[in-house]
């Protein structure tokens, strides 16, 4: 008898996680990512040390187009503090502040491990409008530049589904491509360069933290 109990509640658990990403279920889900990276090197008598603090914000809405397969749209807001100081002050401005905003279409696919737990791989394509103010004692804090971003990215992540309806989920790394490029109106410009970067990325900065609600159809 305790078998056949055991042996129903995990039927249970079972049915009820793949009834979460079956086709047809709608995901609304939210996100944060914060770090702190701090770094200096010395160029002869000049001792620079920089400290960097990103912020990220991911709202985003998605729908099972197949059991397993989620495809949706996140929108990316974002925040990072710049702080440097050097030795030779004047030709360092004290502290940046970029803003970014983007929206980026995704998959997202989920692989059972255990039940309620799910490894998931995301891919997802991004465009984002970004800006810089730079405050210094030398000048006022004033838009510096502006520029838009153009990416792609693949992620790992795992998903442990708390109830029927919410899930908790977490993800660490990244491989991505990115190209930067400024607006031709900028005026008084600090990034008035073109990037394009290709990363394999695990520090902490790559790391976020969120929440999911599924709505059955």
């Amino acid at each position: 008898m305790k078998k056949h109990l055991i042996a129903a509640l995990l039927t249970l658990l079972g049915t009820g996680a793949f009834a979460q990403t079956q086709q047809g279920t709608v995901v609304l889900s939210g996100s944060l990512s914060i770090a702190r990276q701090g770094y200096g090197h010395d160029i002869g008598p000049e001792q620079t040390k920089s400290t960097k603090v990103p912020v990220g914000i991911y709202p985003a809405a998605g729908y099972f187009v197949k059991d397993n397969l989620e495809a949706g749209t996140e929108l990316f807001l974002g925040y990072t503090s710049h702080s440097t100081y050097s030795s030779d002050a004047s030709t360092f401005p004290d502290k940046y502040h970029t803003y970014d905003i983007g929206l980026a279409p995704y998959i997202r696919k989920y692989w059972p491990v255990a039940n309620q737990l799910y490894l998931t791989g995301k891919a997802s394509a991004s465009a984002s409008y970004n800006f810089l103010k730079v405050a210094s004692p030398d000048f006022e804090s004033q838009v510096m530049s502006t520029g838009h971003t153009l990416g792609l990215s693949l992620s790992p992540g795992l998903t442990l589904f708390a109830t029927e309806h919410i899930s908790l989920h977490g993800s660490l790394g990244i491989i991505s491509y990115q190209r930067y490029a400024p607006n031709p109106e900028n005026g008084n410009i600090v990034r008035e360069y073109r990037s394009s970067n290709f990363s394999f990325s695990l520090l902490p900065s790559t790391f976020s933290l969120g929440m999911s609600y599924y709505i059955h159809q």
